[in-house]
């Protein structure tokens, strides 16, 4: 299915107002309910599916991907995640893709776009050094989502070619809410399935955020890439805090 008119005129500077229309007449009323669970404290939401605009942010990539960020609008919810898709996928265009990461993350207010846009990413965009640069300052940022999204960033682009600097990393960052304590645990988690020990080691130094320690360990028990014997191990971390919780 085609959101967008190949032969209309509008596409150069309507896009935007001609994709919300389009994305109106496809709205899941049913999944607009889940969403607004999901996504607790976002703007509005129509209700449309990942699976399609995936979909629309490819029509989008192939029509006038400039003109749907210039005219984006941050109303809605999907228009954000198209926002972050679009952006992701523009590395195959002489588009300046740093620009569209800086002003997409600027806007980011809830974890689903945040995470959409770091996990898009991948390591053929244009720039990855100076990606790199960015997330660095996103960790230094008070901003929530800012550092859950250089978090994210390095757990999906990162983690093994820089994982001599994670511990120092993510010790550095002020943790400034749920959303990015939860990204630390994540990464931690992540590293654990090719670090064990690395993994383990932080872990253990982390008490300054029992948060983040106790739902990194979580995530690695749900884990279908650690073995039994690794769990095991973590999980007597768990205990062990536990006990000297009593203790004190």
């Amino acid at each position: 299915m085609l959101i967008l008119r190949k032969d209309s005129l509008l596409m150069a500077n309507q896009i935007r107002d001609e994709i919300i229309r389009q994305l109106k007449n496809h709205q899941d009323l049913p999944y607009r309910e889940f969403a607004k669970k999901l996504t607790p404290n976002t703007g509005r939401i129509i209700g449309i599916r990942i699976p399609l605009l995936r979909q629309i942010s490819k029509e989008i990539l192939l029509s006038d991907p400039e003109a749907f960020l210039e005219q984006t609008k941050h109303i809605y919810y999907e228009e954000d995640i198209l926002m972050a898709m679009v952006t992701a996928g523009i590395y195959r265009t002489d588009i300046d893709q740093m620009h569209w990461i800086r002003k997409c993350t600027s806007i980011i207010s809830n974890w689903a776009v945040c995470d959409t846009l770091a996990s898009s990413l991948n390591h053929h965009m244009q720039n990855e050094s100076a990606l790199y640069q960015f997330v660095l300052a996103c960790l230094r940022s008070s901003s929530e989502f800012e550092q859950r999204f250089g978090l994210v960033c390095l757990k999906t682009l990162f983690l093994i070619q820089h994982e001599d600097e994670i511990p120092l990393l993510l010790h550095s960052v002020h943790y400034n809410g749920y959303y990015s304590l939860m990204a630390a645990a994540w990464l931690i988690a992540e590293w654990a399935c090719t670090n064990p020990d690395a993994a383990y080691a932080l872990i253990l130094d982390f008490d300054a955020y029992p948060s983040i320690q106790k739902k990194a360990i979580q995530k690695i028990q749900d884990s279908r890439r650690i073995s039994a014997f690794q769990k095991k191990r973590f999980a007597d971390l768990r205990t062990q805090s536990a006990d000297t919780d009593q203790q004190s």
